[in-house]
């Protein structure tokens, strides 16, 4: 009896805390964009209400790995709304000092919902117009740091903590 109770309350703590899916349809891995226009990001999802756009330009492997912070972002107002205008022209703050940071063209770009894993990641596509050659953009990294999030950790020790006294009650 005990643990059904237990494994009942942690089943609906996950299942609070678990995101629905964002499908970020375009761009794609085809998409090449340049700065200076505006693109409009399209998704599917059953999520409703705000969230943050992120633009990455990422230095790893594998994008879902990523610890860059992103360069741009904008708000989504409505996510129902399935759609966005992304704009990269001069008229946006900061972009000219943004372009003077990463590469001519580089197809290591992609666009994440919020901060959260698994809430939307697009494929990786191409930028072009950033002002770094290939050794500007090596000797850019080298003097870089990244710092990494421990988000999904806290959230662990939280659950953790949280059937630890829930059993100890019961």
């Amino acid at each position: 009896m005990k643990s059904s109770i237990v494994v009942l309350l942690f089943t609906l703590i996950v299942a609070a805390f678990a995101e629905k899916e964002i499908a970020i349809t375009e761009p794609n891995q085809a998409t090449v964009w340049q700065f200076g226009n505006v693109y409009e990001v399209k998704w599917n999802t059953e999520r409703t209400g705000p969230a943050t756009l992120n633009l990455i330009y990422y230095e790893g492997p594998d994008p879902t790995q990523s610890k860059d912070n992103p360069f741009m972002n904008i708000k989504v107002d409505h996510l129902e709304a399935g759609s966005v205008s992304f704009d990269l022209r001069d008229t946006v703050a900061k972009i000219d000092d943004v372009k003077k940071q990463l590469p001519i063209s580089a197809k290591k770009y992609f666009l994440r919902f919020d901060d959260l894993k698994n809430t939307g990641y697009s494929p990786t596509f191409t930028i072009n117009g950033g002002e770094l050659n290939d050794q500007q953009v090596k000797d850019f990294k080298d003097k870089k740091s990244g710092t990494s999030s421990y988000a999904y950790t806290a959230v662990i020790a939280i659950v953790i903590g949280i059937i630890t006294t829930l059993t100890n009650i019961f």
